[in-house]
Protein backbone atom coordinates (compact mmCIF):
# COMPACT_ATOMS: atom_id res chain seq x y z
CA UNK A 1 0.00 0.00 0.00
CA UNK A 2 1.19 3.40 -1.02
CA UNK A 3 0.45 6.21 1.38
CA UNK A 4 -2.02 9.08 1.04
CA UNK A 5 -3.20 6.71 -1.73
CA UNK A 6 -6.32 4.47 -2.28
CA UNK A 7 -5.69 0.29 -2.29
CA UNK A 8 -6.12 -1.20 -4.90
CA UNK A 9 -8.89 -3.11 -3.24
CA UNK A 10 -10.64 0.15 -2.55
CA UNK A 11 -10.11 1.71 -6.20
CA UNK A 12 -11.70 -1.75 -7.74
CA UNK A 13 -14.54 -1.34 -5.44
CA UNK A 14 -14.96 2.24 -6.11
CA UNK A 15 -14.92 1.64 -10.01
CA UNK A 16 -17.60 -1.28 -9.92
CA UNK A 17 -19.74 1.07 -8.29
CA UNK A 18 -18.82 4.27 -10.52
CA UNK A 19 -19.31 1.47 -14.04
CA UNK A 20 -22.43 0.38 -12.05
CA UNK A 21 -23.95 4.01 -12.49
CA UNK A 22 -22.89 3.73 -16.28
CA UNK A 23 -24.24 0.26 -17.06
CA UNK A 24 -26.88 -0.69 -14.84
CA UNK A 25 -29.82 1.00 -15.72
CA UNK A 26 -31.86 1.44 -13.37
CA UNK A 27 -29.08 1.14 -11.00
CA UNK A 28 -29.87 -1.27 -8.25
CA UNK A 29 -27.73 1.76 -6.04
CA UNK A 30 -27.91 5.35 -6.56
CA UNK A 31 -24.45 6.69 -5.74
CA UNK A 32 -24.11 10.63 -6.32
CA UNK A 33 -20.04 10.57 -5.81
CA UNK A 34 -18.97 7.33 -7.36
CA UNK A 35 -17.71 8.55 -10.30
CA UNK A 36 -16.25 11.81 -8.92
CA UNK A 37 -14.05 9.97 -6.36
CA UNK A 38 -11.91 7.93 -9.26
CA UNK A 39 -10.10 11.13 -9.65
CA UNK A 40 -10.92 13.70 -12.57
CA UNK A 41 -8.74 11.98 -15.27
CA UNK A 42 -10.66 7.89 -14.48
CA UNK A 43 -13.86 9.80 -14.24
CA UNK A 44 -13.59 11.85 -17.87
CA UNK A 45 -12.67 7.81 -19.46
CA UNK A 46 -14.99 6.21 -17.11
CA UNK A 47 -17.75 7.99 -18.87
CA UNK A 48 -16.68 8.51 -22.20
CA UNK A 49 -16.22 4.37 -22.86
CA UNK A 50 -17.74 2.27 -19.41
CA UNK A 51 -17.15 -1.24 -20.92
CA UNK A 52 -13.03 -0.61 -20.92
CA UNK A 53 -13.51 -0.98 -17.40
CA UNK A 54 -15.67 -3.73 -17.53
CA UNK A 55 -13.32 -5.86 -18.93
CA UNK A 56 -13.19 -9.23 -16.99
CA UNK A 57 -15.91 -12.16 -17.83
CA UNK A 58 -16.95 -11.63 -14.27
CA UNK A 59 -17.55 -7.72 -14.57
CA UNK A 60 -21.05 -7.89 -14.35
CA UNK A 61 -21.39 -10.19 -11.65
CA UNK A 62 -18.78 -8.41 -9.47
CA UNK A 63 -20.98 -4.68 -10.44
CA UNK A 64 -24.29 -6.34 -8.86
CA UNK A 65 -22.95 -7.76 -5.47
CA UNK A 66 -20.87 -4.37 -4.86
CA UNK A 67 -24.35 -2.76 -5.92
CA UNK A 68 -26.22 -4.89 -3.48
CA UNK A 69 -23.69 -4.74 -1.07
CA UNK A 70 -23.96 -0.81 -0.76
CA UNK A 71 -27.25 -0.69 -0.68
CA UNK A 72 -27.73 -2.97 2.18
CA UNK A 73 -25.12 -1.33 4.61
CA UNK A 74 -27.26 1.99 3.45
CA UNK A 75 -30.90 0.34 4.28
CA UNK A 76 -28.86 -0.15 7.77
CA UNK A 77 -29.24 3.33 8.80
CA UNK A 78 -33.05 3.78 7.38
CA UNK A 79 -36.44 3.91 9.52
CA UNK A 80 -38.54 0.75 8.81
CA UNK A 81 -41.26 2.94 7.56
CA UNK A 82 -38.88 4.78 5.24
CA UNK A 83 -37.50 1.15 4.36
CA UNK A 84 -40.90 -0.26 3.61
CA UNK A 85 -42.20 3.09 1.25
CA UNK A 86 -39.22 2.68 -0.84
CA UNK A 87 -39.69 -1.19 -0.92
CA UNK A 88 -43.37 -0.34 -2.22
CA UNK A 89 -41.76 1.98 -4.81
CA UNK A 90 -39.19 0.50 -6.08
CA UNK A 91 -41.34 -2.96 -6.83
CA UNK A 92 -43.36 -0.56 -8.43
CA UNK A 93 -40.79 -0.62 -10.95
CA UNK A 94 -39.61 -3.86 -11.63
CA UNK A 95 -41.57 -4.83 -14.56
CA UNK A 96 -39.57 -2.71 -16.12
CA UNK A 97 -36.41 -3.89 -15.15
CA UNK A 98 -33.79 -6.31 -16.92
CA UNK A 99 -33.29 -9.79 -15.86
CA UNK A 100 -30.06 -9.24 -14.17
CA UNK A 101 -31.65 -5.96 -12.24
CA UNK A 102 -34.26 -8.41 -11.70
CA UNK A 103 -31.78 -10.90 -10.46
CA UNK A 104 -30.58 -8.56 -7.87
CA UNK A 105 -33.59 -7.64 -6.11
CA UNK A 106 -34.30 -11.19 -5.80
CA UNK A 107 -31.11 -11.08 -4.24
CA UNK A 108 -31.55 -8.08 -1.91
CA UNK A 109 -34.89 -9.13 -0.91
CA UNK A 110 -33.61 -12.41 0.67
CA UNK A 111 -31.21 -10.17 3.03
CA UNK A 112 -34.12 -7.86 3.61
CA UNK A 113 -33.47 -4.88 1.64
Amino acid sequence: MIPAQASRTAYRVALRRATHQLLDAPPVFVDPVAIDILGPETAAALRADPARFDDAPFGPAMRAFMAVRARFAVVQDISPQALHERYLADRAERPKLSALARLLWAGAEAYGV
